[in-house]
């Protein structure tokens, strides 16, 4: 995001903002699973969980959906700001030494997207154990919120026009006062 910030693009910079607003939606949506999944196991750590798509099939779903959002898949509400964002930044004009940043910036992007699969294999389709042995599914309420969550990711991956045009002008607004400021030092 720091360095679509300064690519000083306007697609680069709307991507920043549609990629903040879903970054919230995908992490909230994971939040909500550990705490039904601290509440029902009693743990935060994944060493202690496994196999949960064998218990709790409807819950595997939604953190599945999430997760994959998390990493920004395509047709999920990440993918457009990510997409965006590298938009912004391979049109922009960064000097040799600024350009040293997007491939690192693509490593962490990597880095994310293996530790997230990571832990959906070994949590949900790994092998239960003594603790998940006994698992439920999800309740009524739990599959409402989560089906919510998963309803804005879906169609903020499909449909992200409605988000671009509520940022257009303000994305107008801080590149022109960038420039300005920009321009001063000069």
């Amino acid at each position: 995001m720091v360095v679509a910030i300064f690519s000083e693009s306007e697609i680069g910079m709307q991507g920043v903002m549609i990629q903040m607003f879903n970054h919230g939606i995908n992490i909230l949506g994971l939040w909500v699973i550990v705490e039904i999944l601290e509440r029902k196991y009693g743990t935060r750590k994944l060493s202690e969980l496994g196999g949960l798509a064998q218990k709790a099939p409807a819950m595997a779903i939604f953190f599945v959906v999430i997760a994959l959002a998390n990493i920004a898949l395509p047709l999920t509400n990440a993918f457009v700001g990510e997409f965006m964002m590298f938009t912004g930044i391979f049109t922009s004009q960064f000097s040799q030494y600024e350009m040293i940043t997007v491939p690192l910036a693509g490593v962490t992007i990597i880095l994310g997207a293996i530790y997230t699969l990571r832990m959906v294999q070994k949590v949900i389709y790994g092998n239960t154990n003594a603790l998940t042995e006994t698992g439920t599914d999800i309740s009524y309420n739990e599959k409402l919120v989560l089906g919510i969550i998963v309803i804005l990711i879906i169609a903020g991956g499909i449909y992200p026009q409605a988000f671009l045009s509520l940022t257009e002008e303000t994305t107008k607004f801080i590149l022109d006062k960038a420039n300005i400021y920009s321009s001063v030092g000069k």
